[in-house]
């Protein structure tokens, strides 16, 4: 999603998860490219550690093209995806047009060092809305190039299922699944 500035995109988030990410993330980054790992506080995220992530760049080598391991995945993140994703690749995550598509959002994120926000909403199978929202944001260890990705995500469903939070996630999968959205690059 475009945006002209750190305060246009504070301005599209919603409340929640992803806002107190991106709060905490442009506080402890200040003036430097992006903050360093280290900088990031569990403590002051405690209610989003659910659904935080860190992606850490991993240049092409003989055996893989240029991806990027998830090195932290959040219970939530395990939930999404039925089980720990701690040590995958992106690329082995989703296939086709999607790997292409996340890689490339995570690339545009490396490169710019800016956030970028995936916005999207999709149909359930009962008729209702599932409102999907996840922000890249980037870190630098040496201050100088980005090298890994903070992440958060927030899926958004309809009031009657937050009594039942394993339906409601499984739910949620497969309405993005069978969504399949194209992820701005």
């Amino acid at each position: 999603m475009h945006y002209r500035g750190l305060d246009e995109l504070a301005s599209m988030l919603p409340p929640g998860a992803v806002t107190q990410v991106f709060d905490h993330w442009r506080a402890v980054r200040g003036a430097a490219l992006a903050p360093t790992r280290r900088d990031i506080t569990p403590d002051a995220i405690v209610r989003a550690l659910p659904y935080v992530f860190i992606n850490e760049h991993c240049p092409a080598d003989r055996n893989h093209a240029d991806d990027y391991v998830i090195r932290l995945a959040g219970t939530g993140l395990r939930n999404l995806y039925g089980r720990d994703v701690t040590g995958c690749r992106v690329s082995d995550l989703f296939q086709g047009k999607m790997a292409a598509d996340a890689l490339a959002e995570h690339d545009a994120v490396r490169r710019s060092a800016m956030p970028h926000l995936l916005s999207a909403r999709f149909p359930s199978h009962h008729g209702n809305v599932v409102e999907y929202c996840r922000l890249l944001m980037p870190l630098s260890d040496d201050g100088v190039r980005v090298n890994r990705l903070l992440g958060v995500f927030q899926i958004d469903t309809p009031e009657e299922w937050s009594l039942q939070p394993e339906y409601t996630l499984k739910a949620s999968v497969m309405a993005l699944a069978e969504s399949r959205p194209a992820v701005p690059a």
